[in-house]
């Protein structure tokens, strides 16, 4: 299983060239063609006792955006997830102006 983040944005771009993460700039303009992938960290939690902080655990977001018929990139994200050992659960599918998809995942990192 990897345990940083450079390893999982090595395997989301297995998926597709397009990886972007969420808070930058550039890769929020024009230049984002489907499909592509967003990730960001959304939390941070550590595991604590006796005042002492024994490990975080490191909760990121990744979206995949596809047009609605892109099931095949669907499966090969949750396979290079599988494939390399990454738990993740899939909390959300949404679709937007009625030909692209969002497909919302969790993967934690502990480290």
């Amino acid at each position: 299983m990897p345990t940083s983040v450079g390893a999982i944005k090595k395997i989301l771009g297995t998926v597709t060239k397009n990886v972007y993460h969420l808070n930058n700039l550039y890769d929020n303009v024009s230049n984002s063609y489907l499909p592509f992938i967003v990730w960001q960290e959304t939390n941070k939690r550590g595991i604590n006792a006796d005042n002492h902080n024994y490990i975080n655990v490191t909760t990121y977001q990744i979206t995949l955006v596809t047009k609605l018929e892109e099931i095949k990139l669907q499966n090969k994200l949750e396979g290079k997830l599988r494939e390399h050992e990454v738990p993740y659960q899939m909390i959300s599918s949404f679709t937007v102006d009625d030909y692209i998809l969002h497909r919302v995942y969790h993967i934690s990192m502990i480290g």
